[in-house]
C-alpha cells in the first residue's frame, strides 16, 4: 500500500487532501507578509496607469488586454485606491498560485512534503513575491499558468470535459496578458511531441479551443480595429527601450529572480520531468523548455518566464521527496530554502525602510538593474516607481496655481509619460487639477481635451521645443529632486506653453509614443 509521503510518477493520479494544510499555511503566510508591507512605500507607476485605464473601460488598450483595467475599476469602486485596497486582488492571486502549485505537486504524485515544499518555493521566489505584491498583470500569471497545467493534466489523464476548463483559463489568461499565448504554445508542443497527443483527438478539446477563442475575440477585434498597436509598442520597446538581449544576461537574471540557492530544486524538477519514461509527465518538461526558448528567442526579459516556475517548483518538490527520505535532510532542505528566500525578500517587497534596503542591497552585492536603457538610482525600478508621486503632483499643482487666473480655465496639463498622467489623475482632483493629457500609450488614444485648450502646463521637455509650439513660454517650476524615485523624474521643468502656433489637436498625431 502506498503511503501519503511517497511519490508516484504520472499526471493521471487524482489529488487528495494530503499536504493541503501546508499549502494553505504557506498561502496564509504570503497574505500576512504582503499585508504587513503594504503601506511602507506608495502606489506603483503601472498601478496609476491601470486605474486610469479603468476609468476608460474598453476591450483593449495599446499595451495590454482589458482584464487589469476591469480589476482596477472594480477594486477602486468597492474598496478605494489606497495601496492596501488596490492590491487585495494581487495578494489573493499570489495565495492562489501557492495553493495551486501544491495541488500540482500532489497531482504529480507528491505527498505532504512535496506539497509543502512546492508551496514554500512559490511563496519565496523573489519574482513571484514581487509580482504578487502589486496590482499588475504579472500578479495573476503564476496562478493562471499553473492552473492551466493542472487542468490540462486532468484532460490528458482522461477527464475530457476538463478541456473546457483549459479553454476558459486560456481565454481569461489572454485577457490578462498576451504572454499566455506562449505558455499555450509550449504546452501544445509538449503534448504533440509525446504519446499524450492522443488526448487532443476529441470533441471536448475542440470545444475548449472554441471557448478560449470566444473569450479572446473581443480583444483581438479591438487590436485589429486599432491597427495592432501592441505590435508597434513591442517593436519600439525592442529598438529603443529594452537593453540588448544576451543569453548570459538572461540566464543570470533568471537565477537571481528565482533565488540562486533554489536553483537545484527547479533544475532537479526539470530533470525529473524529462527523465520519465511512459508515466505521462515528460511532455510537461518539454513544454517548459519550449516556453523558455521561445521567451529567450523573442528577446524577452527574464521575468517573462517567472509564471512558468511554479511547475518546476512542484516537480522539484516531488523529486526532492524521493531523494530525501528522512526527516533531518528534509528539515535542512526546507530551512535552507526558507532562509535564502527570507534574505532575498527585501529585494522583492518593501520589508525594510529605504536606507536599510540600500545597505542590504550592498551586503548582497546587488545593483539595481532596469533591463532597460534608462538609468536608475539607488533603488530598482520596482521600488523607485513607488516613490514621490504625491510630491510630484504637488509641484504640478504649485505651477498650476501660478497660471494667470483668466487663462487657467482654458488650460490643460500635458505630461510625457503615463505614470505622471496617472498620478495627476489620481491625486490631482483634491488639489484642483484637471485630468492630465499625455501622448504616451493609451493616453494618446484618449486624445487631447475638448474644447481645444488655449494653453498647456507641460511637464518636461526642452525650452526650444516649447517655443516652436507656442508664442508665449514661461517656466513655472520643476518637479522635486526626490532622492529615491527614478532619475528621469527629478527636477524636470514645468512650462506654461500659451498662445499655441498650431492647435494641439493638429499636433497630436505626431506626438504619439507607444513604448
Amino acid at each position: 500500500m502506498r503511503s501519503d509521503d511517497s511519490s508516484t510518477a504520472g499526471l493521471e493520479r487524482s489529488p487528495s487532501l494530503a499536504g493541503v494544510g501546508w499549502a494553505i499555511g504557506a498561502a496564509t503566510a504570503a497574505l500576512a507578509v504582503h499585508l504587513a508591507c503594504v503601506n511602507r512605500y506608495g502606489v506603483f507607476r503601472d498601478e496609476l496607469y491601470f486605474l486610469a485605464c479603468g476609468r476608460h473601460l474598453a476591450w483593449g488598450y495599446v499595451d495590454q488586454p482589458p482584464l487589469i483595467a476591469w480589476v482596477a475599476r472594480v477594486t477602486a469602486a468597492l474598496v478605494g485606491t489606497s495601496p492596501l485596497a488596490l492590491r487585495i486582488p494581487a495578494y489573493l492571486a499570489h495565495a492562489a498560485a501557492i495553493v495551486t502549485a501544491g495541488a500540482l505537486a500532489r497531482r504529480l504524485g507528491g505527498g505532504r512534503f512535496a506539497v509543502g515544499l512546492a508551496a514554500l518555493a512559490t511563496l519565496g521566489a523573489p519574482a513571484a513575491l514581487a509580482a504578487g505584491h502589486l496590482l499588475t498583470m504579472n500578479a495573476f500569471e503564476p496562478f493562471l499558468w499553473t492552473a492551466l497545467v493542472v487542468a490540462t493534466s486532468r484532460a490528458v489523464g482522461g477527464e475530457r470535459r476538463a478541456w473546457l476548463v483549459v479553454g476558459g483559463l486560456t481565454g481569461i489568461g489572454l485577457l490578462n496578458k498576451y504572454s499566455m499565448a506562449l505558455w499555450v504554445a509550449g504546452l501544445l508542443l509538449g503534448l504533440v511531441s509525446s504519446p499524450e497527443r492522443r488526448a487532443l483527438a476529441n470533441g471536448w478539446f475542440l470545444a475548449g479551443i472554441a471557448l478560449a477563442g470566444a473569450l479572446a475575440l473581443p480583444n483581438l477585434a479591438w487590436q485589429v480595429g486599432h491597427g495592432f498597436p501592441m505590435l508597434e509598442l513591442l517593436r519600439n520597446g525592442r529598438l529603443a527601450k529594452n537593453s540588448p538581449f544576451s543569453w548570459l544576461g538572461f540566464l543570470v537574471e533568471v537565477l537571481r529572480e528565482q533565488n540562486p540557492l533554489a536553483a537545484p530544486l527547479w533544475l532537479g524538477g526539470l530533470f525529473w520531468l524529462l527523465r520519465s519514461g511512459g508515466d505521462g509527465r515528460r511532455w510537461l518538461g518539454i513544454s517548459w523548455i519550449a516556453v523558455a526558448l521561445l521567451t529567450a528567442l523573442l528577446g524577452g526579459k527574464a521575468y517573462y518566464l517567472a509564471p512558468a516556475f511554479p511547475v518546476l517548483w512542484a516537480a522539484g518538490a516531488c523529486a526532492a521527496e524521493l531523494l530525501l527520505r528522512r526527516v533531518v535532510p528534509r528539515a535542512v532542505a526546507t530551512a535552507l530554502l526558507a532562509a535564502s528566500a527570507t534574505a532575498l525578500a527585501p529585494l522583492a517587497i518593501p520589508i525594510l525602510p529605504l536606507p536599510a534596503l540600500v545597505a542590504w542591497q550592498g551586503r548582497l552585492g546587488v545593483k539595481p538593474d532596469l533591463g532597460e536603457r534608462a538609468s536608475t538610482g539607488a533603488l530598482s525600478q520596482l521600488y523607485a516607481d513607488q516613490m514621490g508621486w504625491r510630491e510630484f503632483v504637488e509641484s504640478v499643482a504649485d505651477a498650476w496655481r501660478a497660471i494667470p487666473a483668466e487663462l487657467r480655465p482654458r488650460a490643460t496639463i500635458l505630461t510625457m509619460n503615463y505614470g505622471e498622467a496617472g498620478a495627476i489623475d489620481l491625486y490631482g482632483p483634491e488639489r484642483g487639477l484637471p485630468p492630465a493629457t499625455s501622448p504616451h500609450n493609451n493616453y494618446w488614444l484618449w486624445g487631447p481635451p475638448r474644447p481645444e485648450p488655449a494653453a498647456a502646463l507641460v511637464v518636461g521637455g526642452r525650452e526650444e521645443d516649447q517655443r516652436r509650439a507656442c508664442r508665449r513660454v514661461l517656466k513655472l517650476g520643476e518637479t522635486p529632486d526626490h532622492p529615491w524615485n527614478m532619475p528621469f523624474e527629478r527636477r524636470r521643468p514645468i512650462w506654461l506653453c500659451a498662445d499655441p502656433v498650431v492647435p494641439l489637436r493638429e499636433l497630436w498625431p505626431g506626438l504619439r509614443v507607444f513604448i
